[in-house]
């Protein structure tokens, strides 16, 4: 029998790719049978390397540094996509510094982006050591500080930015809009754009007159040509996105060349309904929108609506794969799920319900009715993100999954990923893990085998499950009146078969799973 060692370097390199995106903890095993498997797994375990001053990122920036700075060592040929999380600056910063950066971007051999996530300034030695050592490579921002010189730069390729106003939820404010597009306009190489709004005190100090004075979004005016964004992310709701802005924006831009589309947790009604057959490529959708009132919350215009607000639009696009909804739930027997899976049934890949992530929704409800219509609707899903509510298995005196959901989900025959956010209710002072821990890998495991129970031959790689509750976190220290205040708990299990048996572990973090 043929063994890793025996393949050549094209067979090698597939399979390792493989197992980065699936199972990497195989790459990290691999590294220590030998020199060559070393090199090969690497290749593909340290394709994105993400380096700052932080005190979580210090020690893994350290090593990092030794190696790239190592003439001897490979590590700087296999840096694809290189990330600056955070960075004090020259005088501040405890691990990084210019002259370090530049030794850096010389050093890389294959380097396909740069990304400063960073809110002090680029100091300009860098940008030109990157312009000079890799002119071709795209530069991605993610910013909170209005910064000319770096929006400029003519590989930026990606731009996530705050724009800072004197005051939200107005229709006549100052804001550093009209400075951000009159350089937009100008750039050419731009193709992925995100745009949030935060409230600046301090808007006073940066300069501006009465001509930056307006509505909170991009100015546009006829003439104006904004580069052909292949992705877009509207985050702040209060980005006005009335009809007639619309109208302007859409003879302003290339929209044919859009693929992605992003508003996370708000449903912008003005804008599905003008776009409808104008945005014809989008294969990924995000959006949100509150099912019914919830105590306290003001419903945005349109939002009471829910999916139907976005349903006209969604089956105007041509081939969607990827839908991602935050809502507190869905019923997939109500319209307009059966003409979206009408449409987009055999093209649909990911699927997301998750649940808002706000405290304002603590009381709220979710509901996910349906689950049994998923397999009939959207036969080829390999990605599925639910939020579901556990109920209480009053013979077992534990939890158990809602009636029918372990059967609906385990007809999904060509899932690769299952995550569940789980919900469970208060129950006095008794601390989550003592609730759930009895119950939880039999919860996780009930899930698994209900995939391999219908299919033997199931696709299925990954199952994880947040089990979370809303939790009293008490009054800060400095209140005057004891408001209470509560916060989000929770342990992550995943349940993975790297070697052909079920293993269940628990996770401490795994990022934003809600």
């Amino acid at each position: 029998m043929t063994g890793l060692e025996d393949l050549n370097e094209d067979i090698l390199f597939l399979v390792l790719q493989y197992l980065e995106a699936e199972r990497s903890i195989f790459l990290r095993r691999l590294r220590l049978v030998s020199w060559r498997l070393k090199d090969f797994a690497e290749s593909q375990m340290f394709k994105r390397i993400t380096v700052g001053d932080e005190e979580d990122l210090i020690d893994s920036t350290n090593r990092f540094i030794e190696r790239l700075l190592d003439p001897n060592d490979k590590l700087s040929r296999h840096v694809r996509d290189f990330t600056v999380a955070s960075f004090e600056g020259n005088d501040a910063s405890s691990c990084l510094n210019s002259s370090l950066f530049v030794k850096l971007m010389d050093g890389f051999q294959g380097l396909d982006s740069f990304s400063w996530n960073v809110d002090t300034p680029i100091p300009r030695d860098i940008l030109d050591a990157f312009q000079i050592r890799w002119p071709h490579t795209h530069l991605c921002v993610r910013t909170a500080r209005f910064d000319k010189v770096l929006f400029s730069f003519p590989q930026l390729y990606q731009l996530d930015i705050s724009v800072p106003c004197k005051e939200r939820h107005s229709v006549n404010t100052l804001s550093l809009f009209r400075k951000l597009k009159e350089i937009l306009v100008q750039s050419s190489s731009l193709r992925v754009l995100s745009l949030n709004i935060h409230r600046d005190p301090y808007i006073h100090r940066l300069g501006l007159a009465e001509v930056d004075r307006g509505s909170l979004n991009l100015p546009l005016d006829p003439g104006d040509q904004l580069p052909p964004l292949e992705e877009l992310t509207i985050e702040a709701r209060d980005y006005d996105m009335n009809t007639e802005y619309c109208g302007r924006w859409f003879e302003c831009m290339d929209w044919k060349k859009l693929c992605r589309l992003k508003f996370k947790s708000w449903c912008p009604h003005e804008f599905f309904m003008f776009f409808t057959n104008k945005i014809p490529n989008v294969e990924s959708l995000q959006f949100g929108y509150f099912r019914g009132r919830s105590r306290g919350i003001s419903i945005f215009a349109g939002e009471a609506q829910g999916l139907n607000v976005a349903g006209t639009f969604i089956i105007s696009v041509n081939s969607l794969r990827e839908l991602i909804i935050q809502a507190q739930g869905t019923n997939f027997y109500e319209s307009p799920w059966d003409v979206i899976a009408q449409k987009h049934g055999d093209s649909m890949r990911r699927l997301t319900i998750a649940c808002h992530d706000s405290d304002l929704l603590m009381e709220s409800t979710m509901d996910m009715k349906g689950l049994e219509m998923l397999s009939s609707y959207f036969p080829f899903l390999q990605n599925l993100d639910l939020v579901l509510s556990l109920t209480r298995d009053y013979k077992s005196g534990g939890y158990a999954w809602p009636a029918g959901t372990i059967t609906a989900l385990g007809q999904l025959n060509f899932l690769k990923s299952l995550k569940i956010s789980a919900r469970l209710q208060m129950e006095g002072d008794r601390p989550l893990m003592v609730c759930i821990l009895p119950y939880s890998r039999g919860l996780v495991i009930e899930l698994w085998n209900a995939f391999f129970e219908h299919d033997p031959t199931s696709e299925l790689i990954t199952v994880i499950v947040r089990f979370w509750r809303w939790e009293d976190s008490g009054p800060l220290p400095f209140e005057e009146h004891s408001t209470v205040r509560m916060r989000t708990n929770e342990v992550v299990y995943v349940g993975s078969k790297p070697n052909g048996e079920l293993k269940v572990t628990i996770h401490g973090d795994l990022g934003n799973l809600k």
